[in-house]
């Protein structure tokens, strides 16, 4: 039996259709009255309404499930003024600083000479005041502390914070935060005589991870797994991080979209700054093969940014002079990871004593160093934007922390207060006697939701009502003034234009007149 179309044969032998899956049809004719079981034309999604919403707004989803119109607004870069936190000198390594989730509080630790102290801040405004010295070790006996760095671990909602003894053995302490007073656990032993660079790194669910620098071992690079229970520390056995290298400077972040560690260091017997990866399985530590970043370089940092997915990594260039930010993939099936190209923070000079913390509420990386030019060491910050495409770095102006001139001895050390939107940044203020100083920074940027964009709103809605917002493929017709044929994007203030926001490129869609938008790319 054949098969016709229109009076037409178009297969002679129906017998010979076999195993046809599909059928495509390339024109119709008739007006489609008897098709069903079409798709709807673009798509729709419905959700409860946060605050009132107008026909046509820019929409975006909640954590909570609801939809808004896009909102943002432009906040200024700030800098508070300076307050000591310790009248008695400080250099590199004798401090540290954490911001406290639970109690909405900035604790610094630093080295007056005998003992390591702590202090209890409280942010009010672009300041900040702090309660009375709380002593977190007794080094009088053999001659103080030094090499001091701490980290918050949202877990168990404690402060880890590790120290070298007078004697060169490495300590691992946990304190504890009620209201403004600290209690502090039983010490432990991280390695004894000759442990020298450390540095901490949590994934924030419990898994922290110590690396340092073994004089006793060549100088090379160990770590452990750090397991807290209450106030007890226990530690997993000793990992070669970063073997047949001098290692100092050492710098770590955890990278939460691969669950994995990245390790940095500077090899004061080669002169380069090198890396690895490692993941946790219980209290092991399994890294990968060292590989070089940089070389005739030091005064290493890092730290993760949660939206792009990628570490940024900072040095000082410091044979050839200036300073270098780059960013680092790891890989999501092994220990290894990938270089993007190096950016220029200084081309002159020395950048210093680099520090590195993301700023959540301006999704950018803040890059704190001082810069030795030969004249002054000028305390500097820039503001970093990672691009995850192009595994590239773009930079704001650099910005004088400490006053145009002003000059710092390094020490510096950053936390970020996500209730406040601002850095806790200290140092060691080289003008007023090398004194340990705190200063509240804000970033200049756009705060707002426009990243968690989904679609526009088909209608006029109030809080609490069941709103239908049109999504991708869905065309809405509620827009003004579009330029016909070309594609737009989302601003943060909810505004469309032919010209992605400086923040983020947010897609609208193209628009199909001066009223409607195709939504999506």
């Amino acid at each position: 039996m054949g098969v016709q179309i229109s009076g037409t044969t178009v297969i002679d032998d129906s017998r010979n259709m076999r195993n046809m899956a599909t059928v495509t049809a390339t024109s119709f004719h008739g007006n489609g009255s008897g098709f069903t079981n079409l798709p709807a034309s673009g798509g729709t999604i419905t959700a409860t309404a946060s605050g009132s919403i107008s026909n046509g707004d820019a929409v975006v989803v909640n954590t909570d499930g609801t939809v808004s119109s896009v909102s943002g607004t432009t906040v200024t870069e700030a800098v508070g003024s300076e307050v000591v936190h310790q009248s008695a000198a400080i250099y590199d390594g004798g401090q540290a600083v954490v911001y406290d989730t639970a109690n909405d509080k900035v604790v610094v630790f630093y080295d007056d000479g005998n003992y390591i102290q702590a202090r209890v801040g409280t942010v009010s405004g672009t300041s900040i005041s702090y309660g009375s010295e709380q002593e977190a070790y007794d080094g009088s006996s053999t001659g103080g502390p030094g090499k001091i760095n701490a980290i918050y671990e949202p877990n168990s909602g404690k402060i880890l914070f590790s120290y070298k003894r007078s004697n060169n053995n490495l300590h691992i302490n946990v304190a504890t935060l009620s209201g403004s007073t600290l209690s502090f656990g039983t010490s432990v032993e991280v390695l004894g005589n000759r442990a020298d660079y450390n540095a901490l790194a949590t994934d924030g669910s419990g898994k922290t991870v110590i690396i340092y620098a073994d004089d006793n071992d060549n100088n090379y690079g160990f770590a452990k797994v750090v397991t807290l229970s209450g106030n007890t520390i226990s530690l997993g056995s000793a990992t070669t991080v970063f073997g047949a290298d001098y290692t100092f400077d050492l710098a770590a972040a955890y990278d939460a979209s691969v669950d994995r560690f990245f390790f940095f260091m500077a090899s004061g017997s080669n002169s380069r700054v090198r890396g690895n990866v490692g993941s946790v399985s219980g209290t092991t530590l399994t890294v990968g093969t060292v590989t070089n970043v940089d070389t005739s370089a030091r005064d290493t940092a890092a730290a993760y940014d949660p939206v792009a997915k990628r570490i940024v990594v900072a040095y000082s260039k410091y044979s050839t002079s200036g300073g270098r930010a780059r960013v680092v993939k790891l890989s999501s099936s092994d220990n290894s990871f990938t270089l993007g190209d190096a950016f220029t923070t200084e081309a002159s000079g020395f950048a210093d004593n680099n520090k590195l913390e993301y700023h959540t509420a301006a999704d950018r990386m803040i890059l704190a160093y001082f810069h030795n030019d030969g004249a002054d060491d000028d305390g500097f910050i820039r503001v970093l934007t990672v691009d995850a495409v192009n595994d590239s770095l773009t930079s704001s102006d650099k910005f004088y922390f400490n006053g145009d001139p002003g000059s710092i001895n390094g020490g510096i050390y950053m936390a970020y207060d996500p209730d406040t939107s601002q850095i806790a940044l200290i140092y060691a203020d080289q003008d007023n006697s090398n004194y340990g100083t705190t200063r509240m920074y804000k970033p200049g940027y756009n705060d707002s939701n426009f990243r968690r964009f989904i679609g526009f709103s088909d209608a006029a809605y109030s809080n609490g009502n069941t709103a239908t917002i049109q999504i991708t493929g869905a065309t809405d017709d509620a827009q003004s003034s579009l330029t016909v044929g070309s594609k737009h994007f989302v601003l943060f203030n909810g505004n469309l234009s032919t010209t992605a926001d400086s923040d983020a490129t947010i897609v609208a869609g193209k628009a199909l007149s001066a009223t409607k938008i195709l939504i999506g790319e």
